[in-house]
């Protein structure tokens, strides 16, 4: 037993610039959250995060012991069918791109749709692109976004809005290509959901993500739209490179195994309890 012994768990507060523009009042929440962070210093005997990126926040906040403790992946439930409505829906052959998450400003959902306009554009006029997530409370951002659909003349983008899990399990049994450019991600739980489901991942080095990916699936180090349209279309025709890519995910994901995670913890409580 550890009386009084407290661990604290920080998964991360996106800053509050990324919603000025967009939602003011989660803006001002950001803020808020961002600098409550600091109320539990002096209360804690361990601050961790689920990724070197947080515990670096964690640390700049004032954090004397902090550490890292990888989220544990349940991978389980997503090895049953999809929704057979959502792959009767879109399973017509066509290349899926895939981007999953909340649609607010820090995932860069206009970065996603710029990447795919080039790459259905220049490469591969039979493809589609899906976002799956729930844009409810961020409405102005969302009408951004499909403004720039109409501006760009996109017609095969389709926005989820909120999905049942059968669907989510769906949409990856579709998906040819996993592609995240986002600018602000504590860990990056879709990404894993990729790696697992074979899907060959796509993203951009911000926040935790390059972390997240853990040597697995392709890095980039810079928002290049067209070159990263090109290697989109070299992923889904060069299948030898695609499996290969395929196999470092599937490296990357031992990490994140239960035995490793639970190591990581018992390191942590036996460290606490040993103060």
């Amino acid at each position: 037993r550890v009386p009084d012994k407290k661990i604290m768990i920080y998964h991360n507060i996106p800053p509050p610039a990324f919603f000025i523009d967009w939602h003011r009042i989660l803006a001002r929440e950001c803020y808020k959250g961002r600098l409550e962070i600091r109320l539990f210093v002096d209360k804690v005997d361990l601050a961790v995060g689920d990724s070197d990126f947080n515990r670096r926040e964690l640390e700049a906040a004032g954090y004397p012991r902090t550490g890292v403790l990888p989220i544990l992946m349940d991978f389980s439930k997503f090895d049953r069918p999809g929704d057979p409505i959502t792959r009767r829906l879109f399973g017509d052959g066509k290349t899926t791109i895939l981007f999953v998450g909340r649609i607010i400003p820090n995932k860069r959902f206009e970065d996603v749709i710029k990447v795919f306009h080039l790459y259905n554009k220049y490469f591969n006029p039979d493809s589609r692109l899906i976002l799956a997530g729930d844009y409810r409370g961020l409405e102005r951002y969302y009408a951004s976004l499909l403004d720039l659909l109409d501006r760009l003349g996109l017609r095969d983008v389709h926005f989820s809005g909120h999905v049942e899990f059968g669907e989510l399990v769906a949409f990856f049994d579709l998906a040819d290509v996993y592609l995240s450019l986002s600018e602000h991600e504590g860990f990056g739980v879709p990404i894993l959901e990729a790696f697992h489901r074979k899907i060959p991942v796509v993203g951009f080095d911000a926040g935790a993500v390059g972390e997240t990916m853990n040597g697995g699936g392709v890095l980039l180090r810079e928002k290049d739209f067209f070159r990263t349209a090109a290697l989109i279309d070299v992923l889904v025709r060069n299948k030898g490179l695609r499996q290969a890519v395929i196999q470092g995910q599937l490296r990357a994901l031992e990490k994140y195994s239960r035995a490793n995670v639970s190591r990581i913890l018992l390191q942590h409580i036996e460290e606490v309890a040993r103060r």
